[in-house]
């Protein structure tokens, strides 16, 4: 379920719940290379990107941080914050590999927002895909977000599509170690 008063608040929202995975249980003998591409990314995270919102002409910064911890033998916590303008976000969380299922795994929790993300692996990369299309009354936007490790980064890109209005707004924010 998504319930967002703007899009301003859905798009810092949405970047930082996929990039901040909530808990999620897994099997305790995950596959020892898919448990360490995860944990590669442990360590401290900045980043810069825009948003283009669909009823303005110019994009604004987005800036953030994120901390990302080993949590335990399978798992990586992460801890993030983001601003937009006068919107500051945070949210925490953590993803896994599920050897049980074969698969990398996220549940995505951000205040209003809650959605299941799954990661496909491509070579030494990772991708998490979070589709959010629900029909309820108080889910003002369509979302589809992702989140890829890749080559030592990390970026996170979001479209949100406003139901009401069809206007679409986009953010796309890469990552560094600090």
């Amino acid at each position: 379920m998504i319930s967002f008063k703007t899009a301003r608040n859905a798009a810092v929202a949405g970047i930082l719940a996929l990039g901040a995975m909530a808990s999620i249980a897994a099997p305790a003998q995950a596959a020892e290379e898919d448990v360490a591409l995860i944990k590669a990314y442990v360590g401290k995270w900045i980043g810069r990107g825009s948003a283009h919102f669909a009823d303005q002409e110019n994009p604004e910064s987005i800036q953030c941080r994120m901390d990302v911890k080993d949590a335990d033998r399978i798992r990586i916590h992460v801890d993030s914050r983001c601003s937009l303008a006068s919107v500051v976000v945070k949210v925490g969380g953590t993803l896994a590999y599920n050897q049980s299922a074969d698969q990398y795994e996220a549940i995505v929790n951000a205040g209003s927002f809650t959605g299941t993300a799954v990661g496909e692996r491509r070579g030494q990369s990772l991708v998490f895909q979070l589709r959010d299309y629900t029909a309820e009354n108080d889910a003002k936007f369509d979302v589809d977000a992702s989140l890829a490790l890749d080559d030592g980064a990390i970026a996170l890109n979001l479209n949100l599509r406003n139901k009401d209005t069809g206007g679409v707004t986009t953010a796309s924010v890469p990552f560094a170690r600090r």
